[in-house]
């Protein structure tokens, strides 16, 4: 069971090359993906990610305001961004 990383941005290309990079580098990361700052929010909230790696331009919300969601929500607040 490696470190679980969540990657939130809109563009699937982006997405799927941080993603296969990351698990190229370490094939034990559990990686999940979110296209949508409240859909990275949900998922977060549900992995308890050791990390979240997250585009600051989403169609609902900006980066800023999906760490500010991290940061007030008591299980996530400790998570890096």
């Amino acid at each position: 069971t490696g470190k679980k990383i969540v990657v939130i941005d809109d563009t699937e290309m982006l997405l799927i090359f941080v993603e296969d990079a990351l698990a190229t580098n370490d094939p034990t990361l559990q990686i999940v993906t979110a296209f949508t700052g409240s859909e990275g929010v949900r998922r977060a909230e549900v992995m308890l990610p050791d990390l979240v790696l997250l585009d600051y331009s989403l169609p609902d919300l900006r980066g800023d305001q999906v760490c500010e969601r991290l940061l007030r929500n008591e299980t996530t607040s400790r998570i890096p961004s």
